[in-house]
């Protein structure tokens, strides 16, 4: 049995037996053809059972690094990684072909996206929403004042929960702060 008849067999009983939607077993579909694909190139021929059960985590790895060179994020890359230890999963059980390359093999890690500052008007309506949160005048004056140090002057919640009146200079119209070692 060559790997994508296996494939296609997989893909059917994902479909027929665990009940995936038909947009899984198409994202199923694609991320193992690809994968196949690159293995039809790495190893000169289409994969068998054989080749498929002899895969090392070096093989993996390879594959891994071209879709990386193909553009394909960490992200990205996991997803075809499951869908490839799916398919592992289910030839052990069907086929008794057993690898253990594919579960010893690291998972790319996605990064969290870089937070994006606000926009001035954004920071000015965050504003003026914190001041209204309170009902005392001199509650939301607090909070607004919090809030513009924090977000405007880039202070730590510490740094500016830790402020008292004689941080402020009238005559110098500054305001001084102790950061992290006093500094």
């Amino acid at each position: 049995m060559t790997g994508h008849e296996a494939a296609a067999e997989f893909l059917d009983w994902l479909a027929r037996e665990r009940g995936a939607s038909p947009l899984t077993v198409r994202a199923y579909q694609t991320d193992i053809a690809a994968f196949l694909g690159f293995l039809t190139g790495h190893l000169g021929k289409e994969p068998d059972m054989a080749d498929l059960s002899g895969l090392t985590q070096a093989d993996l790895r390879g594959w891994l690094a071209s879709e990386a060179a193909g553009g394909a994020v960490n992200a990205t890359r996991a997803r075809h990684l499951s869908a490839v230890r799916s398919l592992f999963r289910y030839l052990a059980r069907q086929h008794g072909v057993t690898n253990p390359a594919p579960t010893l093999l690291g998972r790319p890690r996605a990064r969290p996206p870089s937070p994006r500052a606000l926009t001035p008007a954004q920071a000015v309506g965050l504003v003026d929403g914190i001041g209204a949160e309170a009902e005392d005048p001199r509650w939301q004056a607090r909070d607004v004042a919090l809030f513009t140090l924090l977000y405007g002057a880039g202070l730590r919640i510490a740094e500016a929960l830790s402020l008292d009146a004689s941080a402020v200079s009238e005559a110098a119209s500054s305001l001084r702060v102790l950061g992290k070692g006093r500094k």
